[in-house]
Parts: C-alpha cells; structure tokens; sequence
C-alpha cells in the first residue's frame, strides 16, 4: 500500500515512508488513515508537525497502538533526529519530526543514520 494522499508533500511523503518502513505490524492501516486524512501542517526549519484529521465515517481499521510511536536516528556529528506517530483511540492524530537539539533540519540527511526504536 502506498501513501497516496495528495496533501502530503514529496518531503513529508519521505519522512512518513521511512517512520513506517522501521516499525513493527499495521503498516497498511497506518497508510490508509494517511489516505484517509485531512491534513493540516505546522513547520519551521526546526520542526514538521503533521496532523491528522479523521473523518467520523471513517470505516478502516483502528490500531491496536496503546502507546505513541517513536524512533530517533542516530547521526554521527549531530544530535539524534525524533519521529513520533501520535495515536488516540486506534487513530493517528500527529506525527512529528524534530532533531533533539532543536537544530535547523536538513531534509536530505533526517533518515540517514542507526535507527533507535522506542515502542
């Protein structure tokens, strides 16, 4: 299943693909509430925050997440890249990209480095 949602810039779309390609089970459910969202967005240089808002006739499958999900991406010279998929009542709500140290995010090197899960 691929994330289809024409909201979702090409960037976003890349980040929101890595995040799902390293975690564990549901990852088409998590696409299809992506597809199924209206998007809002909040973003500086410093930080991406997706938010997800799901219709109430909304008929796919709810997750089975009790908790939020989060990665870091450890780089070599810089701090540690957070991703966080926010998730309430089996939907996803937010999702939210930032570097620990609060720095200028360089696109082009979020998802390069070791992949520390934190379910």
């Amino acid at each position: 299943m691929m994330i289809i949602n024409t909201q979702i810039t090409i960037e976003e779309r890349i980040l929101l693909n890595f995040f799902i390609s390293q975690i564990d089970g549901q990852k088409d459910e998590i696409i299809n509430q992506i597809n199924s969202s209206n998007i809002t967005r909040d973003c500086s240089p410093y930080y991406l925050i997706l938010k997800f808002d799901i219709s109430d006739s909304y008929v796919g499958s709810i997750l089975d997440y009790k908790f939020d999900s989060t990665i870091q991406v450890l780089h070599e010279n810089s701090a540690p890249t957070v991703f966080i998929l926010f998730v309430k009542n089996g939907l996803i709500y937010e999702f939210e990209v930032y570097n620990a140290d609060s720095s200028y995010m360089d696109y082009s090197k979020l998802c390069n480095g070791k992949v520390f899960k934190e379910f």
